[in-house]
């Protein structure tokens, strides 16, 4: 009868366990819908297409971030990389989107923007233990499409350069590197907005280092250029959703099974006729 008893109370237990285990997964898929909303397929004049995956398998909320929308001043898009550990990282992650996502619509100037998203890394470390974390920065592109113009606008935060996919090759753009978000207190240099121009057929390419630095069993690092340049060399019109697909597939055959960095992906192009919504 005791046997009897102790069996069904943990059965019990394990059933709760179980649920409990439910109920976190729940919460985390929640907490990454809302902070990485997967972007709409059109937005205005560009086409969008992203993918994040967090290092921890187990986990879906991690360290990397992006985010398009459509402003008054055109399509404007962030992709970024947070410096630091535990919960801090989450933190910052949600105080930089929030801030993106109200001020994108509110400051003309990309510059001004990105020191925007600055102070919001400040506001949120002194909000959530008074003292600052050194460790803790965000790397991060911010990009804004105009309307009627074939050019992307970047300020980079010392972040990868995005590349560019297209009938004409593939290439890395060569950006102004400034200091992270966080770090921009260390220097009176300001940050420098640099123009390219988005031909016909190209796609933007950004992502996170968790891409390019991921390692295979040998330790060599994912050649990200080499594989899309592979890929796509016949395609005379890429889409986003097709590069995103290619490189969540291609990076997971790639990498180690040893623990790797959080991933991110964004890809952008743009339309001949452009459309608001």
């Amino acid at each position: 009868m005791l046997i009897g008893i102790a069996s069904t109370m943990l059965s019990e237990q394990r059933v709760r366990v179980k649920e409990d285990l439910a109920h976190a997964e729940s919460v985390a898929e929640t907490m990454q819908r809302a902070l990485l909303r997967p972007p709409p397929g059109r937005l205005g004049m560009v086409t969008a297409a992203a993918f994040h995956t967090a290092a921890e398998s187990d986990t879906l909320v991690g360290g990397d971030l992006y985010d398009v929308c459509v402003t008054s001043y055109g399509v404007r898009a962030i992709i970024g990389d947070v410096r630091g550990k535990g919960l801090g990282t989450v933190q910052t992650v949600a105080a930089v989107l929030g801030s993106f996502r109200v001020s994108a619509h509110e400051w003309e100037d990309l510059v001004s923007l990105t020191d925007r998203l600055e102070l919001s890394i400040a506001r949120n470390e002194l909000r959530g233990s008074g003292t600052t974390d050194n460790e803790l920065f965000v790397t991060a592109l911010v990009m804004e499409i105009l309307p009627g113009r074939r050019e992307v606008r970047i300020v980079n935060r010392g972040h990868p350069p995005p590349i560019v996919v297209g009938p004409h090759g593939t290439h890395r753009l060569v950006t102004s590197p400034a200091l992270p978000l966080g770090l921009g207190a260390l220097s009176d240099a300001s940050a420098e907005v640099t123009v390219h121009p988005l031909l016909p057929g190209q796609v933007l390419v950004a992502h996170t280092d968790g891409l390019s630095e991921a390692r295979n069993a040998e330790g060599d690092f994912y050649p990200i250029l080499d594989r899309l340049t592979e890929r796509f060399r016949e395609d005379l019109s890429p889409q986003p959703d097709d590069i995103v697909s290619f490189l969540q597939r291609d990076v997971t055959h790639w990498v180690s099974p040893l623990k790797g960095d959080d991933q991110a992906v964004l890809a952008l192009t743009l339309h001949d006729a452009p459309r608001l919504r």
